[in-house]
């Protein structure tokens, strides 16, 4: 006879199998975006909080972009990896923490360190997730690595409020707008 799984292991379950799935499809998001540009590139996730639904929501609506723009910006070609004596595939790592409450999110990357005008330019395409991470008090910011590299770090206070919007919220808050 199988022992009786109670609801909040059920939950933990589901947490997880989700948080996998998130993981997966950031690895596999980073690793199509390398191969359009002729790039190797691979993530690595560490964390110490999967959070739920909502949350992995957020987390993916920063991350996926943010690494699309690193693979296009922020990672060399094989050739010029090995010429710099570095392994031909770039190494990313996104670390998550939840403390107190508040996300951490630092995703850094061992490519080569982006200009100003870039890192602007990462703003910018960044610009809606970041406008509503701002608008909740959340912070972004961007430091060239010492040695070799960028780091950008996210927080934000978790809450029950949404970071991103759907769409049927963005067409929602456009019809109410234009009434």
């Amino acid at each position: 006879m199988m022992p009786a799984i109670d609801q909040s292991t059920a939950e933990s379950a589901e947490i997880l199998t989700a948080w996998s799935s998130l993981v997966d499809a950031l690895r596999q998001g980073l690793q199509t975006r390398c191969e359009q540009l002729g790039k190797q590139g691979s993530v690595t996730v560490y964390s110490s909080h999967a959070g739920g639904p909502l949350d992995q929501e957020q987390l993916k609506a920063v991350l996926a972009p943010l690494l699309s723009l690193i693979a296009q910006h922020g990672i060399e070609r094989p050739l010029q990896r090995r010429a710099a004596k570095k392994a031909a595939a770039a190494q990313i790592a996104v670390t998550i923490d939840c403390v107190n409450d508040w996300f951490f999110v630092r995703v850094s990357d061992d490519g080569t360190q982006v200009r100003n005008d870039l890192i602007y330019a990462v703003a910018s395409d960044l610009s809606t997730e970041l406008s509503r991470l701002l608008a909740i008090g959340g912070n972004f910011t961007v430091e060239k690595s010492s040695a070799r590299g960028m780091s950008y770090t996210f927080s934000w206070e978790r809450r029950d409020t949404k970071l991103i919007a759907t769409p049927e919220q963005d067409e929602q808050s456009s019809a109410e707008s234009a009434a």
